[in-house]
């Protein structure tokens, strides 16, 4: 029965087990108080309406690891609200500082922008990984130490501030710049970009998969000291890729036409050729001012309207502004032709709707993370997963079907059946709505209290990994096929942001 799976489940977790019923309730259950009483587990009744009833259940549980079961909905929030005011806010708490630590990303995407366009504009691709990389590396080490001296308040604060910004421009500056820089691998047309870029996506995924493994083998151990080794680890490894990436550079980073990739800047191998006269020069100055005033005018405008929606939140001011003001700057850049004008406005469109995909998509960082630590009965022969490790079923199933689809999409490609780059992408919205489809008829007529099979997290996980394979990478390959080599890695900010 659910009460033996309950008592199970709490003597397995060393929890004391107690009944909290409704007098209602008694009325319906008959002798339940005698029963479990015999085996030695309290049963408390309980009026919901009258608070003093609440208080012997506050009395029995002082000083003790408790788990309740007989109590559901109203009566439940009322019974935590009663003996334990700061459980009942737990799970929304959760969610609202994971929203408010998900700052941390989404400031690293809007860095990607700049880090974009420093790559495009001064150091070019290979410097800009490198810093990256170095600059996430040392993000890494101060969080390790910042989690090494937790009795030093002060000072583990700031180090951690400081690990987070080394981490933000670090990554800002490689990620942009090492997915353009694949593009270059290859001749413009080519065909096999595709599953290039569905290869590099399965190379980015092998760390993803490893990285929940091996950080919550060492972190996730009820001490919360021990989180610091998932920080060392990652900075230890960070400084291996640098090695891997300086020693190896000269050998494989070479392009179609046989040069070494990435150490001149983009825009300064693709100068706009045409020698302007003096009334040309004067027209295109006017316009340039035209252009900042008409940028100038927009950032204060949406600025104030994002103000009026988010309030003092000027993070996500900024990058809802910047969501759209960047895009404009480009459009509005006077180097472009009309067709290079035409193929950034269909990376717009389609980027339109990549949008909702990698909104609903990002909840296995939030709502899902909570309903598999929650809501989702993770024990498997006697022993619990930790909630941590289901992070890693996403990458696992990257790694696998990007191992496959490079083949499928050069099967169909053989006999013409390749499907465009947008039809693609338009699978991958589908099958993102089938996968929460899924764990809607997992929930259904679920009750309080009762764990959905691991089986409906992980199916739900499969087929959106299957929609992030049709839509991701094929997203990345059609950045490069249609932006200007001078724009390559700026354009890949905005995608990513």
């Amino acid at each position: 029965t659910l009460a033996d799976k309950f008592i199970a489940v709490c003597e397995y977790k060393s929890i004391q087990p107690m009944i909290a019923i409704t007098k209602v309730d008694l009325k319906e259950c008959g002798n339940i108080s005698d029963i479990y009483g015999k085996i030695g587990i309290p049963t408390i009744v309980c009026d919901y309406s009258d608070p003093a009833s609440l208080e012997p259940v506050k009395a029995a549980v002082e000083g003790k690891i408790c788990a309740f079961t007989g109590n559901t909905g109203a009566g439940k929030s009322t019974l935590l609200n009663h003996i334990a005011p700061e459980l009942e806010l737990k799970t929304a708490e959760i969610s609202r500082k994971l929203g408010r630590g998900r700052h941390t990303t989404r400031v690293s995407r809007l860095y990607k922008l700049f880090g974009g366009y420093i790559a495009d504009k001064y150091w070019g691709i290979r410097r800009s990984v490198f810093w990256g990389a170095i600059m996430m590396a040392l993000g890494q080490f101060l969080m390790f130490f910042s989690a090494s001296m937790l009795d030093a308040v002060q000072l583990s604060h700031w180090l951690m501030y400081g690990g987070l910004t080394f981490l933000i421009l670090g990554n800002g500056c490689f990620k942009p710049t090492v997915s353009s820089l694949v593009g270059q691998l290859y001749e413009p047309g080519d065909r096999r970009l595709d599953s290039a870029y569905t290869i590099f996506y399965m190379g980015v995924n092998v760390g993803s998969f490893l990285a929940p493994l091996v950080c919550g083998y060492f972190g996730e151990t009820g001490n919360p000291n021990d989180f610091k080794w998932g920080f060392l680890i990652a900075a230890i490894v960070t400084v291996f890729t640098v090695i891997l990436f300086e020693t190896q550079k000269n050998k494989y980073l070479i392009g179609p036409d046989g040069k070494q990739l990435g150490i001149i800047p983009d825009a300064k191998k693709e100068q706009p050729q045409a020698t302007k006269t003096a009334a040309q020069s004067t027209t295109h100055n006017s316009k340039k001012k035209r252009n900042y005033l008409l940028l100038g005018v927009l950032t204060i405008a949406l600025a104030v309207f994002f103000y009026w929606c988010f309030g003092n939140d000027w993070i996500s001011i900024g990058i809802f502004t910047a969501c759209i003001v960047f895009p404009v700057s480009i459009l509005l850049e006077g180097s472009l032709t009309k067709i290079e004008r035409d193929r950034i406005f269909v990376i717009y469109i389609i980027a339109f709707f990549v949008i909702f995909f990698w909104a609903a998509y990002e909840q296995a960082g939030a709502s899902l993370t909570l309903f598999a630590s929650e809501q989702t009965d993770r024990v498997i022969f006697g022993w619990e997963m930790p909630a941590s490790w289901i992070q890693s079923f996403n990458p696992f199933f990257v790694v696998i079907l990007a191992a496959i689809m490079p083949g499928v999409w050069g099967f169909l490609n053989k006999r013409g059946m390749e499907p465009a780059s947008p039809t693609k992408q338009a699978i991958g919205l589908l099958l993102l709505s089938l996968g929460y489809l899924v764990i809607c008829f997992a929930v259904k007529d679920v009750q309080p209290g009762v764990k959905v099979s691991l089986i409906w997290l992980t199916g739900l996980y499969f087929i959106h990994t299957m929609g992030e394979i049709a839509l991701s990478p094929i997203g990345l390959s059609m950045v490069n096929k249609l932006t200007p080599i001078r724009f390559a890695s700026l354009m890949m900010g905005i995608w990513y942001l």
